[in-house]
């Protein structure tokens, strides 16, 4: 486990401490099942998901991309925000926004790929793939 800690916190720069980690690892399914087959005449234990590493890894790029995004958001003017924070977050269909702001919902939906197309841009010129989050 210390190994483990070590490998995350220097290796990955994930910043929680050891007694988060520890935390974390005890959420995390055991690998009790065995297999038949290793090397000492005893079963080897089966794969019980992924590993704390891949998941410190995927949190890693989770909050990668979290922040990648919170400054392509903020690089949009506060219109904008308010247009995609009403369909996205709210769940406002396009044209309960465009009634909502006085638009038209041809061009609100002509604006919403728009933007959607720029933050992706924005997004990959971070080094953020879709999947990364």
């Amino acid at each position: 486990f210390e190994e483990a800690c070590g490998v995350l916190q220097t290796g990955l720069g994930v910043a929680e401490g050891r007694d988060a980690l520890r935390d974390m690892s005890h959420k995390l399914p055991r690998r009790s099942d065995r297999r038949p087959g290793g090397l000492d005449g005893h079963e080897s234990p089966e794969p019980s998901g992924p590993s704390a590493l891949d998941l410190a890894e995927r949190q890693v790029l989770a909050e990668r991309a979290f922040l990648a995004l919170r400054r392509a958001l903020g690089s949009l003017s506060a219109r904008d925000r308010i247009m995609l924070r009403l369909h996205v977050e709210d769940g406002l269909s396009v044209a309960e926004v465009a009634r909502s702001l006085g638009e038209e919902q041809k061009a609100l939906y002509r604006k919403r790929d728009a933007l959607y197309k720029k933050l992706r841009l924005d997004l990959e010129a971070e080094g953020i793939r879709q999947g990364d989050a």
